[in-house]
């Protein structure tokens, strides 16, 4: 027996009126770019019973184009944060550090990091932008320190929440 398949995430969550609005400026911007109302009118000015097959082509061709925008638009209206727990203060801070250390590690190997970023991500952490003089291994074992005091914490949430 094939296994099931499993159903595909909702992105949209009309209990939400930031997710809504995003949807609706995304479907409204589309729409407008393919002057779908206007060819919707256009086919209603003309339209017959029954439909001719010219007419019943439009029709298909106009509903294609609102089936690909509202797809279109519900994948851009929320972004999906999947993780193995769920969102905890306690968590959001121990992660904060690999952030910063992340970002510092990129800038010190070259990678493109803005600097604004990199100094409120340090700044959240109480780390100091002095930094970015050490070696590379020093950096790197800041980020393991990092990892290994988030790692101890998601564990502790698990045992807490009754997951082993």
């Amino acid at each position: 027996m094939p296994p099931v398949p499993r159903p595909k995430t909702r992105r949209l969550r009309c209990r939400d009126p930031r997710i809504v609005l995003n949807y609706t400026r995304e479907y409204e911007k589309l729409a407008t770019k393919h002057n779908l109302l206007l060819k919707v009118k256009k086919l209603d000015r003309f339209i017959s019973y029954p439909p001719t097959p010219a007419m019943k082509r439009e029709y298909e061709a106009i509903d294609s184009i609102r089936i690909d925008i509202t797809k279109y638009a519900e994948r851009k209206c929320r972004k999906l944060r999947m993780g193995q727990v769920a969102f905890s203060p306690e968590l959001q801070h121990a992660s904060r550090p690999i952030r910063a250390v992340t970002l510092l590690l990129g800038k010190k190997e070259g990678h493109k990091v803005s600097s604004r970023l990199l100094s409120r991500s340090l700044q959240k952490v109480s780390l100091t932008p002095s930094l970015l003089g050490r070696s590379t291994d020093h950096i790197k074992s800041l980020l393991k320190q990092s990892y290994d005091e988030y790692f101890k914490i998601k564990k502790s949430t698990l045992h807490l929440e009754g997951v082993t």
